[in-house]
């Protein structure tokens, strides 16, 4: 994913450098690069690297984005490169190869497969949030904290009575949506359970 940063005055998402010649050439990276959630419009209205959001597009798709991430219809800017591929600003073979990994991925998942192909349509809806599943993500989740430092062996406490309290701190200390990210899927409240 390319960003909202820079790097040596070009935006990530219109950097050829990065993008092309280090990802895909350099690394041999044969994925798809995706632009965050208003990165596109951002190298023109923030950075104000082109002049135009149509300009944004077109740098972005020729520095390698096959992607843009948008939840907004005023900064979707990939859909301007309709206008710019009919006024013969870029041509079809780009967009064929920005388009092929996006292709690629989707047929490895299996989304053009029939759906009797498809083992997961086989699953029955109870086994979705049962129990099982419940203390499976619970397990995972107790064994999935890294400690980074644990100064003078504090942890884990294993004398309560030293330590009867536990402080946690912070306007997001107990607030589900925050602790999860927006870009979770939407959280149900039910299954939520935060240290306070």
């Amino acid at each position: 994913m390319c960003s909202y940063n820079s790097i040596n005055g070009i935006p990530s998402c219109a950097n050829n450098r990065l993008l092309t010649d280090i990802l895909r050439t350099g690394m041999n990276f044969t994925g798809y690069v995706i632009a965050d959630d208003d990165a596109l419009i951002s190298i023109h209205t923030s950075h104000h690297y082109v002049d135009t959001n149509e300009e944004a597009a077109i740098v972005a798709l020729q520095a390698g984005v096959n992607l843009e991430l948008s939840d907004s219809p005023d900064a979707t800017m990939f859909e301007l490169l309709h206008q710019a591929y009919d006024e013969g600003k870029i041509d079809a073979k780009i967009l064929i190869e920005r388009v092929k990994p996006l292709m690629y991925t989707r047929m490895r998942l299996g989304e053009f497969d029939p759906i009797e192909m498809n083992d997961y349509n086989k699953i029955s809806m109870d086994v979705i949030q049962s129990d099982l599943h419940r203390n499976l993500a619970r397990q995972t989740t107790l064994q999935s904290f890294v400690l980074l430092k644990n100064q003078e062996d504090l942890l884990p406490i294993r004398n309560r009575k030293q330590f009867p309290n536990v402080l946690f701190l912070g306007p997001m200390s107990n607030n589900p949506v925050q602790q999860y990210g927006d870009y979770s899927p939407i959280v149900n409240p039910y299954y939520v359970t935060t240290p306070l």
